[in-house]
């Protein structure tokens, strides 16, 4: 793994960008200083014109990562293309909104999503500075790569959540980043004076960073792939793990709920804020997952049945009790 150095805090404000660019980049985030992830990668990928591999835990907002490789794509040229492909339409939608607000907005570039239909994606493709897709839409676009210029000048690549490579969406993610590196190749040997498409991945802590950094392309030697330790997280995180021998889906799934109470109350500040309303301090918040949205109401219900007789059914509820008659 990569070690994590011992950096100063750098905020946007110093980085040594046009104002328009920090302007978009403040805008993408929510403090003002990069976390020691950003800070490390931040030379490779706004320096430098290499392929590179961030591959940190969750929620150390590897993304912004990648937006510092499109603003340096954008300094570079005007009318650079970018494309950024995730696996999922949620993450994809999410990005065009948080994209064309500062990208779009401070840099004045259009920013689209593909839809699936070939004939107006490859019209949105020829428009766009910044391009969002899936993989099974890039797929489409991609396949006839010859014939299509506008693949051809593809600038920046960018594919998130790589370490699903392994998953059901694996096999798609994995042909467009292989052929994006294909065409990258064989464009840089037939026209020695065009730009190469340069890929950045981004991804989960992985054992094999390694082979996947040879894959697109990255390597140590280069000072372009960077694995962090899953323990390396801006946000630390504890993990508790319990145990349930139960077979069957439904019992199992009693016997999850049973716990959901006292574990919020074990791993949070409910108790002493119920006891002391007076010291000012807020309520921890929790989240819980189920599998369906009548799992949802049924752990709802369990966990204001429980809180009602343990006394502390107001942390659980608005002043209004409007959760309570809603559930009932």
């Amino acid at each position: 793994p990569t070690d994590l150095l011992d950096l100063l805090p750098t905020k946007i404000d110093s980085l040594k960008v046009p104002e328009k660019v920090k302007n978009s980049l403040k805008m993408l985030k929510s403090e003002e200083t990069l976390n020691p992830i950003q800070l490390q990668t931040m030379n490779a990928l706004l320096e430098k014109g290499e392929n590179v591999l961030v591959a940190a835990p969750q929620g150390s907002d590897t993304l912004f990562c990648a937006e510092l490789a499109i603003a340096r794509a954008l300094m570079q040229s005007e009318s650079a293309r970018c494309v950024y492909v995730a696996p999922y339409e949620s993450i994809c939608s999410h990005q065009l909104k948080r994209w064309t607000k500062s990208f779009g907005k401070f840099l004045g570039i259009k920013v689209a999503m593909l839809t699936g239909e070939t004939a107006s994606d490859l019209k949105v493709l020829a428009q766009a500075n910044l391009c969002i897709a899936t993989p099974e839409r890039w797929d489409m676009i991609s396949r006839r790569w010859k014939q299509r210029k506008h693949v051809q000048n593809i600038d920046l690549f960018i594919v998130d959540e790589l370490h699903l490579v392994g998953s059901t969406k694996g096999p798609v993610l994995e042909i467009v980043t292989s052929r994006m590196r294909y065409i990258a190749s064989q464009i840089s040997e037939t026209e020695k004076d065009k730009k190469k498409c340069r890929i950045v991945a981004l991804s989960a802590s992985i054992a094999n960073a390694d082979d996947v950094g040879a894959w697109i392309g990255a390597s140590t030697a280069t000072h372009t792939l960077f694995n962090f330790h899953p323990y390396v997280r801006p946000t630390p995180l504890a993990i508790y793990m319990k145990e349930f021998n139960e077979h069957n889906f439904g019992t199992r799934m009693l016997s999850m709920s049973k716990v959901v109470f006292p574990s919020i109350v074990r791993h949070t500040n409910a108790l002493q804020v119920s006891a002391d309303k007076t010291n000012g301090k807020k309520l921890e918040q929790s989240i819980v997952f189920v599998p369906s949205r009548r799992l949802a109401r049924s752990t709802a219900i369990d966990i204001l049945t429980l809180a009602g007789a343990n006394g502390t059914s107001a942390l659980f509820t608005n002043k209004a009790g409007g959760m309570v008659k809603e559930l009932e």
